[in-house]
């Protein structure tokens, strides 16, 4: 089948996309906005690069932690956030979230490590992706 060419990526172009059998829905595109929407076959050329997320914390109610991140554009996705004393590196707690956004149990007055796992899905499970933050 013929298609409609929308645009070419260069080399090192960052784009936001959901990929899925060699090829890659391209959600934005720094350089041709034109192509949000179209698909790019990439086969085994795929650099997945996690996005550093700005977590910022502040006390809430009775000395809880919330904790937001910028979230994925998706419309179906969880979140699993991993928490523990930075000083100590023992497991500290995990959360479940739909939005970006948790308020994590009354912690020590020490630093924290935290990891977020986002993970996308299309509606069939064959496609889900897990994308790991630092």
């Amino acid at each position: 089948a013929d298609s409609k060419l929308l645009g070419e990526l260069t080399k090192a172009s960052k784009v936001d996309g959901y990929p899925g059998g060699g090829w890659l829905r391209i959600e934005a595109c720094e350089a041709d906005l034109e192509l949000k929407g179209g698909w790019v076959f990439i086969g085994t050329r795929l650099v997945a690069r996690c996005m550093t997320a700005t977590v910022t914390g502040q006390t809430g109610g009775a000395g809880a932690v919330d904790v937001r991140w910028p979230g994925l554009q998706a419309p179906s996705v969880a979140y699993s956030i991993e928490w523990r004393l930075a000083k100590e590196r023992t497991f500290g707690g995990h959360l479940v979230a739909r939005e970006p956004q948790v308020a994590l149990p009354p912690l020590v007055a020490e630093p924290i490590q935290l990891r977020i796992v986002a993970r996308a899905a299309s509606g069939d499970a064959a496609d889900q992706v897990r994308i790991f933050g630092p």
